[in-house]
């Protein structure tokens, strides 16, 4: 597809490949871009991407912490099972739920939706890196006066980093 999109009308029918061609064409670019809100739709994308992923890191990472440091092994199985559930089930309620508070085509709704689909995989993750870090780290923060919140805050996710950028 690439490659007949930098073919000129004549070349498409030809099976030559892109090298041997007379020139190349970005004219079929330029006329979607102008013809076709592409950079609306692709604002749109990175807004929902973006808020998805830092809301599931807001509040996933909290989830992890806790049930990585609390070793609450029903919670990571039902993390694992809420994958298996269909993302086409969540359909027809998110449906219902956002017609019903008026915003069924806005961004705060497409947000929530790939963050419920998308979280449980990021916490999941999460939760191995934490269970990775040295408890002895959380009794040297409590002994320095960190209180579960603060070592959450400040000592945890500089050493979960890559967790975190995952």
């Amino acid at each position: 597809m690439v490659f007949m999109s930098l073919k000129g009308p004549l070349e498409k029918g030809e099976y030559l490949p892109i090298f041997w061609s007379n020139e190349l064409r970005f004219d079929n670019f330029v006329e979607v871009l102008r013809k076709n809100s592409v950079g609306r739709y692709a604002l749109s994308s990175v807004i929902v991407a973006v808020g998805s992923a830092g809301l599931s890191l807001l509040l996933g990472a909290p989830a992890a912490y806790g049930v990585a440091k609390w070793k609450r092994h029903r919670v990571a199985l039902s993390l694992r099972v809420a994958r298996l559930v269909p993302e086409l089930s969540f359909l027809i309620p998110w449906f219902i739920l956002f017609q019903n508070r008026g915003m069924p085509n806005s961004h705060l709704a497409r947000i929530l939706t790939h963050m419920v689909v998308g979280m449980p995989l990021g916490v999941r993750i999460m939760i191995g890196f934490f269970e990775d870090l040295p408890p002895e780290l959380d009794d040297d923060a409590r002994v320095d006066g960190c209180i579960p919140f603060g070592i959450l805050s400040k000592i945890a996710p500089p050493l979960a980093l890559r967790s975190l950028v995952a």
